[in-house]
């Protein structure tokens, strides 16, 4: 019997076993050396950004000479006793300003711009001193200042201390408004206040008193609700104040003007001679502090106010 036939079938090579991958180490450093780079140019791009836009915010501020921080202090001998006609002067970038008479008791109040300044202080029969110090925004910055007698070659070993630094919260305040209603400065919680101190005997501030106004109409036009305009008078009779209004034209002025039957409110903020004027945050913190007059009518001026609103 013939041997039954197989069937033909193709010979297909079998498979050859798989061997593992091997991690490509060089590509893996590689790309994360890439990642890596990617990540720092991004990182310094989006910084880079975020100082560009905050400079820019400030620029219109920056004509105005604003000051962001107050240095409270105390000037003695090695005694601890006050020194008798001492002053401070203040040296903004190099450039020294006006200097502040330091009060009986040695006390000194001086508003500062950000940065890293310098102050002077000198005494008559005393070693003056210069010392560098550093101002944050919206802080307060306590000092002592030890003047000492100066040796054979008029020097000496006068010192600074710094005592402490605080957040500069405003004072809250009750003031009354020209129909004897009561304002209080924690109202305005919110929004940013840009608060005047003046008087009708004050010939600066009848000089920047229609400035202010020209400010406030600017920002009603601009719809610019998150923003108020106060103008604190600190004269003694309050009867004053709609007269003058009125000689001046400017009773109708969208500023809320109001009274302060103490005359002394201004102090509490640091100052001491009028108009000086003060920027109060959505959070109650004094941000900025513009010294005498300034051209608050000034497109400067109201692209300075509208760019201190928080986001």
């Amino acid at each position: 019997m013939p041997e039954a036939k197989r069937p033909m079938t193709a010979d297909v090579p079998s498979a050859a076993p798989r061997t593992p991958r091997r991690l490509d180490l060089l590509g893996v450093v590689a790309f994360s050396t890439y990642m890596v780079i990617g990540g720092v140019f991004v990182f310094g791009f989006g910084r880079a950004l975020h100082q560009a836009v905050q400079t820019q915010n400030e620029t219109p501020c920056r004509s105005l000479a604003p000051r962001h921080a107050r240095l409270d202090g105390i000037v003695v001998d090695e005694h601890g006793k006050p020194v008798p006609k001492a002053e401070v002067t203040p040296v903004f970038d190099g450039r020294a300003g006006a200097p502040t008479a330091v009060r009986d008791d040695g006390t000194f109040t001086v508003f500062m711009p950000k940065g890293s300044q310098e102050i002077r202080v000198s005494a008559p029969g005393r070693a003056s001193l210069e010392a560098g110090v550093r101002f944050e925004p919206s802080q307060v910055v306590d000092v002592e200042i030890q003047l000492a007698e100066p040796d054979a070659n008029g020097s000496g070993s006068s010192t600074l201390t710094e005592r402490g630094r605080s957040p500069w919260e405003a004072p809250d305040f009750t003031v009354k408004d020209p129909q004897g209603n009561e304002v209080r400065l924690s109202d305005f919680r919110g929004r940013l206040v840009v608060l005047n101190f003046w008087a009708t005997w004050c010939e600066p501030c009848i000089t920047e008193w229609p400035q202010v106004a020209k400010l406030a109409s600017r920002l009603q036009e601009d719809g610019e609700d998150g923003i108020a305009v106060l103008a604190v008078s600190i004269d003694e009779d309050g009867s004053l104040i709609e007269p003058f209004l009125q000689l001046m034209s400017l009773f109708d002025a969208p500023v809320r003007v109001l009274w302060d039957e103490t005359t002394k409110l201004h102090e509490q903020f640091g100052s001491e001679k009028i108009p000086d004027t003060f920027f109060v945050d959505e959070q109650g913190r004094v941000s900025a502090v513009f010294v005498n007059v300034r051209e608050w009518g000034s497109p400067d001026a109201l692209h300075c106010v509208e760019s201190s609103v928080d986001d």
